[in-house]
């Protein structure tokens, strides 16, 4: 059967789903943990009315600088973290994070090479039969084959005979 795109992209998408992060310190998970240490900071008189009022405290954004990353069109966005108005984020130790999430990247474009050379594997090939001979370890991510219908003639009613032979079929008995 051959390959589309689809089918090519599918691949990838499934072997690099079952490949383990060895990190857990994502973008997301050190934003959060940044703003959990920046809310255990505060002090305690703050921590209490940010509890029982927390529409009424004023709150900023900062950008956290080491976080800095491209999208998929290559603009630069940075991470942000949201911080009660004067605090400070050498308020609460980050570089532990830093340090983590540096992995976390290394591991990230590490991903993406890998999934950037099946693709290429994926794209060299036309059938997956073909793929399987190339990635023989990778077998059970490979797509399968389309099942092959008979192909059934419908069955002519019995009215449109009828009309035929009016209009003058000859039929040998």
């Amino acid at each position: 059967m051959r390959l589309t795109n689809q089918m090519r992209e599918d691949f990838v998408n499934d072997v690099m789903s079952k490949v383990r992060r060895r990190q857990k310190w994502s973008r997301e998970a050190c934003r959060e943990e940044i703003n959990k240490r920046l809310a255990a900071a505060l002090p305690a008189d703050i921590k209490a009315f940010v509890a029982k009022h927390p529409d009424l405290v004023c709150r900023e954004t900062k950008t956290v600088d080491w976080m800095l990353w491209r999208t998929s069109e290559g603009h630069r966005q940075w991470t942000y973290v949201s911080m009660v108005l004067n605090q400070k984020l050498s308020d609460v130790d980050v570089e532990d994070l830093k340090k983590h999430y540096a992995l976390w990247v290394k591991e990230d474009d590490r991903r993406e090479e890998m999934a950037t050379r099946l693709r290429e594997v994926a794209n060299s090939v036309t059938t997956n039969t073909d793929l399987a001979k190339v990635l023989p370890d990778l077998v059970k991510f490979v797509p399968k084959d389309a099942p092959k219908f008979n192909k059934l003639l419908p069955m002519a009613s019995s009215q449109l005979f009828r009309d035929l032979k009016t209009l003058g079929l000859e039929v040998e008995e």
